[in-house]
């Protein structure tokens, strides 16, 4: 499988036999251990340049470009955010609303965190907060509060 990325404007890249400008990235399946990675010339040629990224490293690959996104992007968002954090707790939550959340904590014990963001955190910030937890919600003031008092 073979992904072309085109990017915004052209970049550069250094070789072997110099910097080039790159106007995108191929993403292909290499063999089945390895994804490699080829700038895309502004000619709109693969370069000879490659970048293998083990299979294994792939999560930790996405996740480290995905906190590198959200630091390039500066808060949208002018007020806390409320969030809720554990896999468990917000499928039940989005599916069963309050009212099953409370007797999931009650009855069985659910695991699961709250936590308040200050105006204009990052996003990285939330995103990272999320290690471990595997999902999480965003929740309106009034969520937050019902839940904090749980």
């Amino acid at each position: 499988m073979e992904t072309k990325i085109k990017f915004p404007s052209n970049i550069t890249f250094t070789g072997r036999n110099g910097t080039f400008a790159a106007s995108g990235v191929v993403l292909v399946h290499g063999d089945k251990w390895h994804l490699q990675m080829f700038p895309i010339t502004s000619k709109g040629k693969e370069a000879r340049c490659e970048i293998q990224i083990h299979h294994d490293s792939i999560p930790e690959f996405i996740a480290s470009l995905s906190l590198q996104a959200c630091e390039a992007i500066p808060p949208i968002v002018s007020e806390p955010t409320y969030v809720l954090f554990g896999e468990e707790a917000v499928r039940i939550f989005n599916e069963d609303g309050f009212k099953g959340f409370k007797k999931a904590v009650n009855k069985d014990g659910l695991g699961y965190a709250l936590e308040e963001f200050p105006a204009n955190t990052p996003p990285a910030d939330v995103l990272s907060a999320t290690d471990g937890w595997h999902d999480f919600a965003i929740l309106t003031i009034d969520e937050y509060l019902k839940l904090q008092k749980l």
